[in-house]
């Protein structure tokens, strides 16, 4: 069943119910009667399964481009930065002003390591949140 919801095109339904229903449960730490796992690691085997087909079908696509005549010309393209953080006014995201005001406090000595521990959860979990809900 797991299997079924998580399989492309995703149904949004489904996919909410089991995201409110089951993937909630205590059922992840009950094992399973055929392979004498833990339900979550079968969970996790799927998710393997799953992203190792993506992996394989982009190795795919990278293998083809390289045979590609002007591939040497996509590769002399340098990289260049356009925009370095998520708070970026260009992006639009973690601008709510209480986001913005703890990327701007000024901390003491005491709280430094807290305060820059805060900052550096919110820039790396909060606008993928944002994104993803």
């Amino acid at each position: 069943a797991c299997k079924k919801v998580l399989r492309a095109p995703i149904k949004k339904d489904e996919y909410d119910w089991f995201k409110k229903y089951v993937f909630l449960s205590n059922i992840w730490m009950q094992k399973s009667k055929k392979t004498g796992r833990f339900m979550y690691e079968e969970l996790l085997a799927i998710g393997r399964t799953m992203s190792l087909n993506i992996v394989d079908n982009m190795n795919s696509i990278y293998e083809h481009l390289q045979t590609h005549k002007h591939w040497d010309k996509v590769m002399a393209i340098e990289n260049q930065t356009l925009v370095s953080r998520q708070d970026d006014k260009s992006v639009g995201l973690l601008m709510e002003k209480g986001l913005s005001q703890l990327f701007e406090m000024k901390s003491d000595d005491e709280s430094e390591e807290q305060c820059e521990e805060m900052k550096n959860f919110v820039d790396s979990n909060m606008a993928i949140n944002m994104l993803t809900a």
